[in-house]
């Protein structure tokens, strides 16, 4: 039986009609978990489990953020969104750096910056 079978079963509930959060009945909630985790797991492991993930979906929230400038942070964001956002990122201040230094050797030695980008 998967999850949704198990939700389907345990959380029907009359006033709900599909509408919002399924809620399981408390009296209900081991026979649920126990169709979704392995023997010997108890309610104190599942929810131990269920912090874990709530700490890695946290971090992975902060690291997203962080690579992408701010632009990304959910956690359900594909990976390779957020290494391409992070190479764009680089390649952009690196850009920048390249222009700060061919204006600078273009000051000092007297030549128009157009011709320095040529020997790029």
């Amino acid at each position: 039986m998967d999850v949704r079978e198990l939700i389907e079963i345990y959380g029907k509930q009359e006033d709900n009609l599909g509408e919002g959060p399924v809620i399981i009945p408390p009296e209900k909630l081991n026979e649920f978990w126990r169709g979704i985790y392995p023997k010997g797991m108890t309610m104190d492991k599942a929810l131990d489990e269920l912090s874990d993930m709530a700490m890695i979906i946290d971090h992975v929230t902060t690291v997203y953020h962080h690579f992408s400038g701010g632009m990304i942070s959910k956690p359900n964001t594909l990976p390779i969104e957020v290494i391409m956002m992070s190479d764009r990122r680089e390649q952009n201040d690196l850009d920048a750096h390249v222009e700060d230094i061919l204006e600078t050797i273009s000051e000092v030695y007297d030549i128009p910056v157009e011709e320095l980008k040529d020997c790029v």
